[in-house]
């Protein structure tokens, strides 16, 4: 899959990047997937699977549009634009659609 934290390369008049930045670099794309696109990407799923678990449940009642109650929780985040940290671009939608998907 395509790995959707991107990392722009530096251009041609900047200086060749440094080990320390491209070190940093990969401890902030390991941090972002560990501490918050993982436990966003857990917690969505979660969300997803209790919904259609009340729906096929008869006796329950029937689950709310996750637009208007349980999808607020997350709408946000989803709907923010990609964000540049570090000179990289972190897709909060993209990752966890891709995580969704696989």
């Amino acid at each position: 899959g395509r790995d959707v934290l991107l990392c722009t390369s530096p251009s041609s008049d900047q200086e060749e990047e440094s080990p320390y930045l491209r070190a940093y670099r990969t401890f902030l794309r390991s941090a972002l997937r560990r501490n918050f696109i993982g436990p966003l990407c857990e917690k969505i799923e979660t969300e997803l699977r209790l919904a259609v678990y009340a729906k096929n449940q008869d006796r329950m009642s029937p689950p709310t549009n996750p637009k208007q109650d349980g999808g607020r929780k997350f709408r946000q985040i989803l709907e923010m634009p990609p964000l540049r940290v570090c000179g990289m671009i972190v897709d909060v939608k993209s990752e966890v659609k891709r995580h969704l998907e696989a």
